[in-house]
């Protein structure tokens, strides 16, 4: 028998989940990669339910949201056409139609369960990412779900990362093991060294 009080709150109840639908919907798609139904591809319809599932039942959570991709930001394009130039290349305009048709199924099914989405269409979902980051951190503490390195420079005594394809968390503490810098020099280490999945060059 216990002699600790009773807690005041559920497990995760000061946690927030911000999912960067489009990482987890390309996760889902390629590690699930062939699965159908009724001649239809399911694979981000059900990788991406399953890995929710599988997250907020590992770690409970008071919300959770999925930020979903808009169009490219014009004026990074004006300061770099070339930016992420190399995605259109490496899937098949068949490929892309089909995928994105799954991913507009896959946020109708999100919705009809009742969960929260943020799209615009104008707007990355990065910089979504990025907003809701910011409207949320007051109040939880913020998981982002993500991949993306990128947002890792998001990072405070508020704010972590979890990459769901390796399953690591990413906060302030010792973050210099793994990205050898500290995270207030996350955002100039970017800079210097690029980023090929943008394809953006970093400095000689």
């Amino acid at each position: 028998k216990s002699h600790l009080p009773p807690a005041k709150h559920p497990a995760g109840a000061d946690r927030c989940f911000i999912i960067d639908g489009h990482n987890l919907a390309y996760i889902a798609y390629y590690s699930r990669h062939g699965l159908s139904s009724g001649g239809k591809s399911t694979a981000i319809m059900y990788g991406m339910l399953q890995d929710i599932r599988s997250l907020i039942t590992t770690y409970p959570a008071a919300k959770l949201i999925v930020c979903w991709d808009g169009q490219k930001h014009p004026e990074r394009l004006k300061l770099l056409p070339t930016y992420k130039s190399h995605r259109e290349k490496n899937m098949g305009p068949r490929e892309k139609k089909r995928m994105l048709k799954e991913m507009i199924r896959t946020r109708k099914l999100l919705y009809y369960l009742g969960v929260p989405q943020a799209y615009n269409p104008d707007m990355e979902g990065d910089d979504m990412v990025y907003w809701m980051t910011k409207k949320y951190q007051n109040l939880f503490k913020v998981w982002i779900v993500s991949g993306d390195k990128d947002m890792c420079q998001l990072i405070n005594y508020d704010v972590q990362v979890y990459n769901p394809r390796t399953k690591d968390i990413y906060s302030t503490f010792a973050f210099i093991c793994d990205q050898k810098v500290e995270v207030n020099q996350y955002i100039d280490y970017l800079c210097l060294i690029g980023d090929k999945s943008d394809d953006i060059p970093g400095y000689y």
